[in-house]
């Protein structure tokens, strides 16, 4: 594209001078060689993988794969090897989503960057992968200077061009004009413990591919599992950063892709064991991964989650968990409870890790009811978390068992 390199390390091998770096307008330059010598100028970036790198490049790639639109140029096919096996399969596909998805933070058996002498001719520009290469420069007999020495840079893994190769260059146009809103629907497993989150979208209209941060709070859930669909698959999850709230997503197809409101994309399921009244427990951010989705009539959206109950508005009126009484206690704690219907209900005690130290289920009458905790069923002592599940919702309080 014309534009310059820089932070990118030339050496020249075999001979002892220290390598130089290319300043901001991809200048470099080795003073005082002695004359009539052989040398071999070296070009290696190895930095930033992820620059330039996103899920529309898959959709690109896959495309490319699929023949339905070939990549236009030798170097963009040099890119699109992700593994530098010669050729370009789904299983490049597969490496690049890992290093989007966080999953891996570099190219297994590739560099971030790869230099191609500037004067070099491909015999089949639709076909570079099966040719020879040249990705150093060969200086035979030293007798000028050679300030004309020039490579073409090539950003792995970036297919439109969108990688920022100096301080200077300017980011990626977004203009925006359309948004991808994610709905998701509750439901309460049969464990009364776990929340599965389907995710739903009204307006998912000829959509190529997505990818976001999902942020959730660990401090009242725990990440449990994928439960795939015919259309998302757990190969489309990051999972690395789930210790500190946040799962990774991307999909793409090589055609627009059309989902009706009502079907369900995705669901995650999470273990609860702190308190879930918040509007807030899942939201989609840029944390990890820059939210956005692509469609060709519109370019680049901006991807949301819409706020949405955290539990589902199955019975009329909500249950009612009571402050238990004393607290902080010894010995003895009642806990009551109302609820609007006659129901079953498990009631538990969980430490600050999440872990359940008790549990206890019954059927229990319409109105108010009431259960004893003795310490002895506990042997844990502090801040502990009790939580009230019935079929359809989950109230949770926190306690202080005190010795």
């Amino acid at each position: 594209k014309g534009e310059m390199v820089e932070r990118t390390t030339i050496t020249l091998a075999d001979y002892e001078m220290l390598p130089v770096t290319t300043n901001a307008i991809g200048d470099y330059q080795f003073d005082s060689l002695p004359m009539y010598n052989n040398y071999k100028v070296v070009p290696e970036k190895d930095i930033n993988p992820l620059n330039g790198v996103s899920t529309f490049d898959l959709v690109l790639m896959s495309k490319h794969i699929l023949g339905a639109q070939r990549l236009d140029s030798p170097y963009k096919l040099i890119a699109a090897d992700i593994n530098r096996s010669g050729t370009i399969t789904a299983f490049d596909m597969v490496q690049l989503r890992q290093l989007i998805l966080n999953i891996t933070d570099d190219f297994t058996n590739n560099t971030s960057w790869r230099f191609i002498d500037a004067s070099y001719e491909f015999s089949d520009p639709t076909n570079p992968l099966v040719e020879a290469i040249p990705e150093t420069y060969n200086v035979t007999d030293l007798s000028t200077d050679m300030m004309w020495l020039d490579f073409i840079a090539v950003k792995i893994g970036d297919l439109n061009d969108s990688a920022r190769p100096n301080y200077f260059a300017s980011a990626e146009a977004r203009n925006t004009t359309e948004t991808l809103v994610f709905q998701t629907k509750q439901e309460l497993a049969a464990d009364g413990q776990t929340m599965i989150f389907h995710f739903t979208a009204s307006n998912f209209d000829e959509i190529l591919g997505y990818q976001f941060t999902l942020d959730f709070d660990p401090t009242v859930m725990t990440f449990d599992r994928i439960v795939s669909t015919d259309i998302v698959k757990e190969e489309h999850f990051g999972l690395t950063g789930i210790d500190r709230g946040i799962i990774t997503s991307s999909w793409n197809a090589a055609a627009p892709t059309s989902i009706a409101a009502a079907e369900t994309i995705f669901s995650l399921a999470f273990k609860l064991y702190g308190p879930v009244n918040s509007q807030t427990l899942l939201d989609i951010s840029s944390t990890n991964l820059q939210a956005e989705a692509y469609k060709e009539s519109a370019g680049i959206l901006e991807v949301q989650l819409e706020a949405n109950a955290v539990v589902p508005e199955v019975a009329t009126k909500a249950i009612q968990l009571y402050q238990n009484r004393p607290n902080p206690f010894t010995g003895m704690t009642t806990i009551g409870f109302n609820l609007p219907e006659a129901t079953t209900a498990t009631l538990r005690v969980f430490d600050t890790d999440g872990k359940v130290i008790h549990s206890s289920s019954g059927s229990y009458a319409q109105g108010y009811n009431e259960l004893v905790i003795k310490s002895t069923d506990l042997k844990v002592y502090g801040a502990l978390y009790y939580q009230l599940a019935t079929p359809t919702q989950i109230a949770t309080k926190k306690m202080i068992h005190a010795k």
